[in-house]
């Protein structure tokens, strides 16, 4: 799966709605949007994005959009740098590490988020 496949899974799990706009948008004399433009709804409703934060480069966006949902699910993440040789992140959501994550050289944004997806995937299969 690629980081942007991995995105989209992700902010379609926090709440995100994929939309087409139906009509061309004018504000102040300038085009905001077409007919046929995509875009994304904010889970709390305030608003839209022209795409989905992008969670695996942004440990901000996961703790912003992501890690409230664990939370709401009882859930707790633990992120932990171990540096051996070179970095190696682990993430471990839930206790008994209900989905967890070992990486080398990947952001830890990009860890948290390959966790997220297996327990996304466990939910799926569960």
């Amino acid at each position: 799966m690629t980081n942007q496949e991995l995105n989209k899974k992700l902010a379609e799990w926090a709440g995100f709605e994929e939309g087409t706009h139906i009509i061309d948008s004018w504000y102040d004399g300038r085009l905001r949007w077409r007919s046929g433009d995509k875009f994304w709804k904010r889970p709390d409703g305030i608003g839209q994005l022209a795409a989905p934060p992008n969670f695996t480069s942004s440990l901000d966006a996961c703790f912003k959009w992501l890690v409230p949902k664990l939370n709401k699910q009882g859930l707790r993440i633990r992120l932990i740098n171990q540096p051996q040789g070179r970095d190696t992140f682990f993430c471990a959501i839930g206790g008994r590490w209900l989905a967890h994550e070992w990486a080398e050289e990947e952001s830890l944004a990009l860890t948290l988020c390959k966790a997220i997806e297996k327990l996304i995937d466990g939910e799926k299969s569960g």
